[in-house]
């Protein structure tokens, strides 16, 4: 055999398609994604609500982003969160060992994180009092949320007049777009 010509035994093994050995599913796995994923469906359909006109106007000229509607965005913003929180809750399940052993390793090297703690907290309640009672700067979201649906109002009721019907509203957005 000439030092150019492949031996029997490297053509048959070159020949044979390589072993795959599947892994098993990863539980742990499929949950972190299914979190990024619903977080990021969250923060999609809380976009699309927040710029929103109000349900009214919504129906009454069709509003759509995306191709879905707003009660579309709705619907999807609710299944978001539910999924969300039910793969948070299996997370912490599932690793709640893990997390147990992280706390006592950080109290046995004597880590104390009582001050982040603490900020946490304080942060968390300054933004939850300060959204309930309306105090700025926290209140300024939700405020231009409002202002941005009030100009959605105030083009519809400029192309169809105060008393808005659907028949009305649809004649109006199609006169418009001409």
């Amino acid at each position: 055999m000439s030092p150019a010509q492949p031996s029997a035994q490297t053509t048959a093994a070159a020949s044979k398609p390589p072993i795959v050995v599947q892994r098993p599913f990863s539980v742990r796995g499929f949950t972190s994604i299914v979190l990024v994923l619903g977080m990021l469906m969250m923060l999609t359909s809380g976009l699309a609500l927040y710029l929103a006109p109000r349900g009214r106007v919504a129906n009454a000229t069709a509003w759509t982003a995306l191709w879905l509607s707003r009660q579309q965005w709705a619907a999807v913003h609710i299944n978001a969160s539910i999924l969300f929180g039910a793969a948070a809750s299996a997370h912490v399940v599932m690793n709640g060992s893990r997390l147990i052993g992280y706390i006592k390793k950080r109290a046995a090297l004597r880590v104390n994180m009582k001050r982040e703690l603490t900020c946490a907290i304080a942060v968390t309640g300054v933004v939850l009092a300060g959204t309930v009672l309306g105090l700025a700067p926290i209140s300024f979201p939700a405020d231009l949320k409002y202002e941005l649906r009030d100009v959605w109002e105030q083009r519809i009721e400029h192309t169809s007049g105060p008393s808005m019907h659907r028949q009305d509203a649809d004649r109006a957005v199609l006169a418009h777009r001409d």
